[in-house]
């Protein structure tokens, strides 16, 4: 007769890989739901149960009722079951994949003061108490010791952060909370990822990195497309993690790679099963199997990575991108195509029931909301702020390479070889390895290598007649510059081909620093401007987070619309090329001297 195992609460996307593992192991499955989920009807399931935990006690009552029906492994699926479950270990005598309190890792706050332990990064934070009642107090304090951009959330795991790009936005996101107890925190730009493990007692028994390419706002949230890999840089962090917590169970380390210096910054520990745990199951490293044998069940488990597409996309969990932003959903589900549908995405051939139930109940919802996205409201609603911009605007700082120009440099096989030559390392971005180079002291090797694709390119531009009559008619009424990462000659060069460089104050380049955010403060000391007069237009992630550093105003050009919902999320000003925010600019600035004059 097979062994029962509970899962709770199974209403999770993460829920199904474990359901799905342990029937593979020859469990039979009480799933326990408190909602019902495309996973009720999965054949993995044996048996279903729907009940309401909202409090400990509940939880108390269920896993004594469990007891009493012979059922002694249980595993626990969201933050609430391991938080409210692991208050009664001392009580409970049933078998877990953990040991310890998930709510002592999962604190927000006080993780800063674990990682100033550890020397690890983490963002600037300051707590919001109830108390705290001056706004315009918080407020001063908050720009003073921490700066902009910023996040503003709640301390516990469901923290719903919000984004804050301004003083205002800060003033009017704390009034809301006004009463709460709220975690302000410097908000780090970059590629999200993160360190998983099953570990026992700080070491860990099965370990792997992820990289989030598509989550679930642009902004941030659970993956919708990740990659599996073996950073070691990642790894280093978190097993720095888990020796400290002496943790027994499931984690996860959630970091950001800052989007200029690639630092790693820890941004919150998940006790728990995580969101992505079906790309790690589906490529082979069967967590589950491992989170047994914690339980005490002879089970062998073997872990069978897949080198070949090692990326997963849930493209039913992302159907809300048909809604939202089809072209999101429609690349994800070309590149499934390609990679095979199975192992790599949760369209569960093989699970027709869930399956079928799961698509049909996401395309409903996805259907009733058929309206105007909330990102695309937004989206209109940020270019009010181009008013007040030009109110005072005396200086325009313009990135150059995807804002005034698209330099044809093929990056991608650039970086290859900057590779095999051992001057970029392989979890680094070019930027990343020139930023390091300048620091230690052999930046000329890299820099050369570089420049010569860059040169290169530049012998293709052509003169832009449009831009050169758009640009001599904002260089009258402001000052413009240009703060770039590409090398001064190739710069210089590239204005000179597109027929601008005349318009231009100061140029800055790479030579002088890598870092966007210590281009910009160059230029505005060189020109005596202060922040709130000027506005940098760019690309890139790097070119926003320097003009929030700065105190200045940002406008955003988008690759493509993934980066405009991220923008519009951020709630920034965001266009598709620069020619638009170039009319606006002179439009509005015509606008405001005229009224001067009259």
């Amino acid at each position: 007769m097979r062994k029962s195992v509970a899962v709770l609460s199974a209403n999770y996307r993460k829920a199904y890989p474990v359901v799905r593992s342990l029937a593979k192991h020859g469990y039979a499955v009480l799933a326990i739901f408190h909602e019902w989920r495309s996973y009720v009807l999965s054949r993995y399931v044996k048996h279903r149960l729907r009940t309401r935990l909202a409090s400990v006690a509940d939880y108390e009552k269920l896993l004594r009722a469990l007891k009493r029906f012979s059922i002694e492994n249980i595993f626990p699926i969201s933050y609430t079951d391991y938080e409210s479950i692991g208050k009664l270990i001392p009580e409970i005598d049933v078998k877990l994949p953990f040991r310890g309190r998930a709510d002592e890792l999962a604190d927000k706050y006080l993780l800063q003061e674990v990682c100033k332990k550890l020397g690890l990064k983490y963002p600037k934070t300051l707590l919001v108490t109830p108390q705290d009642s001056d706004i315009e107090l918080i407020v001063s304090k908050i720009i003073s010791d921490i700066g902009l951009p910023l996040v503003v959330k709640g301390r516990g795991d469901a923290s719903r952060p919000v984004y804050v790009t301004t003083r205002d936005e800060l003033r009017q996101e704390l009034r809301k909370r006004v009463g709460k107890e709220v975690l302000v925190q410097e908000l780090v730009l970059g590629t999200g990822c993160g360190y998983f493990a099953v570990a026992v007692e700080g070491k860990p028994i099965v370990e792997y990195t992820h990289t989030r390419i598509v989550e679930e706002k642009a902004s941030g949230g659970p993956s919708m497309r990740a990659c599996l890999g073996f950073d070691p840089r990642i790894i280093r962090v978190g097993r720095e993690i888990l020796k400290y917590f002496k943790w027994t169970g499931p984690i996860m380390v959630e970091m950001k790679q800052h989007i200029e210096t690639g630092e790693l910054y820890i941004i919150e520990i998940n006790p728990k099963l995580w969101g992505s745990l079906e790309l790690a199951v589906s490529h082979g490293i069967d967590l589950p199997c491992e989170l047994l044998r914690l339980e005490g069940e002879p089970i062998e488990c073997r872990h069978n990575v897949r080198r070949k597409h090692t990326c997963f996309t849930w493209l039913i969990g992302s159907l809300h991108y048909l809604r939202d932003n089809p072209a999101v959903w429609l690349r994800m589900l070309r590149q499934v195509l390609q990679e095979g549908v199975v192992h790599v995405s949760d369209v569960h051939l093989d699970d027709p029931p869930e399956l079928l139930y799961g698509f049909l109940t996401r395309l409903i919802t996805v259907l009733r909301g058929f309206s105007r996205s909330d990102w695309k409201i937004k989206f209109i609603q940020n270019f009010k702020k181009i008013a007040r911009m030009v109110k005072n605007l005396r200086l325009v700082i313009f990135d150059l390479d995807g804002t005034l120009v698209d330099l044809e440099v093929n990056w991608k096989k650039l970086r290859r070889e900057l590779v095999k030559k051992g001057l970029v390392r392989q979890y680094e971005s070019i930027m990343m390895a020139v930023l390091r180079s300048q620091r230690v002291g052999c930046y000329e090797k890299i820099n050369g290598e570089i420049s010569r694709w860059e040169l290169r390119a530049v012998k293709k531009i052509r003169r832009n007649n449009r831009l050169c009559i758009e640009l001599e008619k904002l260089s009258k009424k402001v000052m413009i510059a240009v703060a770039t990462k590409q090398c001064k000659e190739a710069a210089i060069m590239a204005l000179d081909r597109l027929g601008i460089s005349s318009f231009f104050r100061i140029v800055v380049t790479r030579e002088y620093s890598v870092l966007k955010e210590e281009q910009v403060r160059h230029i505005l000391a060189s020109t005596s401007v202060r922040p709130e007069q000027a506005v940098v237009i760019g690309d890139s992630l790097a070119d926003m987070n320097a003009a929030c550093r700065c105190g200045t105003w940002f406008i955003a050009i988008a690759k493509n619309m993934y980066m405009a919902q991220m923008y519009a999320e951020y709630g920034v000003p965001c266009f598709f090329n620069i020619l638009d925010v170039l009319k606006i600019l002179n439009t509005l600035l015509d606008r405001i001297q005229g009224r001067a004059c009259t």
